[in-house]
């Protein structure tokens, strides 16, 4: 999860004078609700977390991280993403 400084620069790598669009995520309620209480006590939200998470993956340093698909390969199926929790 981001810290308090992930969080800063990624506000910070946000231009003030560009448009903004909405990106919309499905994903299990479970998951939702657990990523919202995980948010919320390192005193983040999840539009944050996300924002940061998108710049740093665009950045290069998510391309490579475990678990993650590189751009074009088939994304992971609902059983193959739990953790079994």
């Amino acid at each position: 999860m981001p810290t308090d400084e992930m969080i800063r620069r990624t506000r910070s790598a946000l231009p003030t004078n560009e448009k903004q669009a909405r990106l919309t995520v499905v994903l299990e309620e479970r998951r939702k609700q657990e990523f919202d209480a995980a948010c919320r006590e390192l005193g983040s939200n999840p539009s944050e977390v996300l924002r940061h998470l998108i710049v740093d993956y665009v950045r290069g340093s998510g391309r490579r991280a475990p678990g993650h698909a590189p751009p074009g390969a088939n994304p992971p199926t609902p059983d193959s993403a739990d953790d079994g929790g």
